[in-house]
Parts: structure tokens; C-alpha cells; sequence
């Protein structure tokens, strides 16, 4: 009996700890609604493409390229609203997300957070700087993390003479920036001779280094050649020389700020050439010297709203961006170029159908596509590699109104020379 008692107690002492060990485990075994309701997340189901850059947002050149971020969020927001771009091999369209640090217009900055983009930020693909200056040493990084770069604002021969396969740019060589110009000037016929004024760096010497080429070209004779220091205060010695030599047409080869200073004290000094040839003829520029000051002086722009292309994604959805992000091209004429990183981007992507980024490097050098200021391509030939196709038209400011002046299918005014 006593057995019997001992059996039973025992079975039920079992049976209480199968239980409780049971029951501590429920939780393991049963999902919490919580963790039911939690999705799962995969790695593709999460990517999105990375694009990288700087811009001016502060320094010098902050009055001529300081809004694009604004620009770069208008595209990528019109970009997701559509579902992002199509990649091939994740099977569907991925968000993107365009990162952008302030380089402060200043080299070394922009080096060291074009580095932080690659190493911290993990970016899939770097758009390029404003200037040639910040761009120039760029290429070293993207080479060395095999990285492709989609320059903007920039095509002096130092980023392309450097022989990397990793470097593309939409604009042409800047030596080639005058061709048009001085196509104008020779259909005209009347000026005879040119003096340069050249800042030494990257765009004020290719500038100068395509006039010497195409003035002869066009007829001119050139009769005072001016190289200065970047950020010169006092442009009397130049001054004095082009006095002296008395051209036609003064051509101030630099950057908007160095350009305004220039222009400024020539004037104050009595120098009167039959034009003035501006290439950066920019809002900060205008705004400087002033708008009655600079009245018929003319320079080069590469888009406008009567320009005919469509682009990758058509020319509505540019002008749209630039409204969204309150920008207008009187005012930021830059803002196309570096559109057309944009484009070159997304359309490589698609075309590639791959975020590798040695492919994507493949793909880029084999890519033509239509951009809002025409068909662009790259080219190759000796050691300069990426080269772009795109070139501006000449504009000339007239009643306070930059206005197009060449070529004739797209200009809206006349050119007036000489200056009134």
C-alpha cells in the first residue's frame, strides 16, 4: 500500500516538473505577437544606392554652386516617387540617396570627405565637386578605391591627363569651352584683336590655353597675355599692359570671384576694350560688378529653357527639379552640369544593371545617352580618359537680361558688338 502511495506521488511530482519546464519554455516556442508582427528584413530588401559628393555650401564659390544639394534631393526625390532606379541584378527598383558634405570650397576639405564617402558612408558611386580645382586631386582617390567618379563642374586637362579609367565628365575639355565663342566672333568679323587675363589654376589656364588656340582661328591677333595668382586684390600691372596694347576684346580666363575683382578695377581705371569676354558670367559675378556695369559683356552657358533636348528622363522633370528646389538658371547656371552627373549616373546604372562598381566603370565607358543639353559620350585618346561631349553657347548680358547670342537655332538676341 505504501508502495502504491510512493508510486503515485511520484508519478505526480513528474508530471508537476514535465509541466513547469513546459511552461518556461512557452515563450520560445510561441512567438509574442510583437515578433510575429516584426517583417524580416534581407539585405536587398533594404539596399539603396548611394551617390556621394560636395558642394560649395560655404566659400568662395558658395554664390555660384552653394544651392545644388537642393537640386540633388529635388532629383532623387522625383527618382523614388517613381520607384527608384531598376537594377538588373536585384530584379526591381531601388530607392536612392544623394549624400553631400559642405568641402567649404576648398580642396583639401573636399579630399577628406570624398574619403569619409568611400570609407564610412560606403557610397556606390561619387558626383563630382564644383571646380576644377576641388576635382583635380580627386582623382587620385577614386582610383585608389576604385570608385567611379561623374565629374561636374569641371574638364580642365589635369583630371583627364592623368590616365584613370575611374573619371567621367560630361562637359568637354575646358580647353575646347571658347570653340563656340570665337565661332561667334569670326561669323561677326569685326574684332581684330585679344588680350587674356588668366588666373593660375585649373580653369583659368585651360580657359586660356583653348582661346590661344581658336583666336588666331577666328582672326584675332592676340597682343597681351596676363597670368595672375589666384585671389589677386590689385590687377593694376595687367591693367596697365592692356592699356597699352588696346584689343578689341579683353578675355578674363578665371573664376567668378577673381573675374568680378578684375573686371571691377579695369573699368574704374579707364580700360575700354570693344568687349569684355566673361566665360564665368554667373549670378555672383553680375552681382559684384554690378548689373549696369555689366551689360554687354558676354560668356558661355550650357543649357536654357528654349534648348529642344528631352534628356533621360525629359526636360519637364529638370525644370521641375530646379522649381522644387528653388532654383533658377538665370541665377545658377551651373545647376545643368551638374544635373548631367545626375543623369549619367542613373542612366549607367539602369544600363549596367549592376551597383559592381568596376562594371559600372565598364559600362560608363561604353555609354551614349541623351542629357538636357544633348547627346553625350565619352572619349578617349592618349593618356586623357572620360571625356565629355557637351560644350556651352555663347550669351551676352543686354538690358540687365543675360540673353543667348549663338548658335542661330538657339539664340534669343542678336550679338552686340562692339559694346554700346
Amino acid at each position: 500500500m505504501q508502495s502504491s502511495s510512493k508510486l503515485v506521488t511520484s508519478v505526480i511530482v513528474t508530471a508537476l516538473v514535465v509541466s513547469l519546464v513546459w511552461y518556461a519554455a512557452l515563450p520560445m516556442l510561441v512567438p509574442s505577437k510583437t515578433a510575429q508582427e516584426a517583417p524580416v528584413t534581407t539585405p536587398e530588401q533594404s539596399r539603396v544606392i548611394k551617390i556621394g559628393g560636395t558642394l560649395p555650401l560655404s566659400g568662395q564659390f558658395s554664390p555660384v554652386a552653394g544651392t545644388f544639394n537642393r537640386l540633388y534631393d529635388a532629383w532623387a526625390t522625383q527618382i523614388n516617387e517613381r520607384g527608384g532606379l531598376y537594377v538588373s541584378e536585384y530584379g526591381k527598383r531601388l530607392p536612392v540617396k544623394v549624400i553631400v558634405y559642405d568641402d567649404q570650397s576648398d580642396a583639401t576639405t573636399a579630399t577628406r570627405l570624398y574619403e569619409k564617402l568611400i570609407s564610412e558612408d560606403k557610397v556606390d558611386v561619387l558626383i563630382g565637386p564644383y571646380s576644377s580645382t576641388l576635382t583635380v586631386p580627386l582623382v587620385a582617390v577614386a582610383t585608389r578605391n576604385s570608385i567611379p567618379l561623374i565629374a561636374t563642374s569641371a574638364g580642365a586637362p589635369p583630371i583627364f591627363n592623368q590616365g584613370s579609367d575611374w573619371v567621367f565628365v560630361g562637359i568637354d575639355l575646358i580647353t575646347n569651352w571658347p570653340k563656340t565663342y570665337f565661332d561667334m566672333v569670326k561669323a561677326k568679323g569685326q574684332a581684330k584683336t585679344i588680350g587674356f587675363v588668366a588666373t593660375d589654376e585649373p580653369f583659368g589656364q585651360g580657359v586660356l590655353a583653348g582661346g590661344k588656340t581658336f583666336a588666331p582661328q577666328a582672326g584675332l591677333t592676340i597682343t597681351s597675355e596676363n597670368i595672375v595668382p589666384v585671389g589677386t586684390k590689385d590687377f593694376t600691372a595687367a591693367i596697365i599692359k592692356l592699356k597699352e596694347a588696346n584689343p578689341d576684346i579683353v578675355f578674363v580666363a578665371a573664376l567668378a570671384p577673381d573675374a568680378a575683382t578684375f573686371v571691377k578695377q579695369a573699368k574704374e581705371q579707364g580700360l575700354k576694350p570693344r568687349e569684355f569676354h566673361v566665360p564665368q558670367l554667373v549670378k555672383g559675378f553680375i552681382e559684384s560688378v554690378g548689373v549696369d556695369s555689366a551689360n554687354y559683356i558676354t560668356g558661355e552657358w550650357y543649357w536654357t529653357d528654349d534648348v529642344l533636348y528631352g534628356g533621360v528622363w525629359g526636360k519637364e522633370m529638370f525644370m521641375q527639379a530646379m522649381a522644387k528646389a528653388g532654383i533658377t538658371n538665370v541665377d545658377y547656371p551651373w545647376a545643368a552640369v551638374h544635373y548631367y552627373g545626375l543623369e549619367i549616373i542613373g542612366a549607367a546604372i539602369e544600363r549596367v544593371g549592376t551597383l559592381d562598381k568596376a562594371q559600372l566603370k565598364d559600362g560608363l565607358k561604353n555609354l551614349s545617352i541623351p542629357t538636357i543639353s544633348g547627346e553625350v559620350h565619352f572619349k578617349s585618346f592618349g593618356n586623357f580618359k572620360g571625356v565629355g561631349t557637351l560644350v556651352p553657347f555663347p550669351v551676352q548680358m543686354q538690358n540687365g537680361k543675360v540673353v543667348v547670342v549663338w548658335p542661330s537655332e538657339t539664340k534669343k538676341g542678336d550679338y552686340a558688338y562692339p559694346s554700346p
